[in-house]
């Protein structure tokens, strides 16, 4: 019988990572932003959109909630494991990193929200 609980099975976070510890890695120097860039466009384009983003006012604004529903999961796409293609420079957890900081950095901060 073909049940939900069946299409499941428990698996070890050993499985989990294999694929991930076997997968190429890139060896090269980290890359700074204008090279990550430079690589994906795209990302210059998230970062501008980041930096127009406003507090409208109100009672509160939230940057991580902006970051969380609307730019980290683009970002995700572009840069970092998650990213499809396989240039190595760009998977790379510094790139990530960078990027990250780069793009959330540009979001105003919050005021009056429950991160603080």
């Amino acid at each position: 019988m073909n049940t939900p609980e069946s299409s499941f099975r428990l698996v070890r976070t050993t499985e989990l990572f294999r694929d991930i510890e076997a997968a190429p890695r890139y060896t090269g120097p980290s890359l700074t932003w204008r090279q990550i860039v430079k690589l994906e466009p795209k990302l210059g384009a998230l970062h501008r959109e980041a930096q127009e983003v406003r507090d409208t006012g109100g009672r509160h604004f939230c940057a991580n909630k902006v970051w969380y529903d609307d730019f980290k999961p683009r970002l995700k796409l572009l840069v970092g494991w998650c990213r499809a293609d396989d240039v190595l420079s760009l998977k790379a957890s510094e790139s990530y990193a960078t990027a990250y900081a780069k793009i959330y950095n540009a979001l105003p901060d919050c005021r009056n929200c429950a991160c603080f």
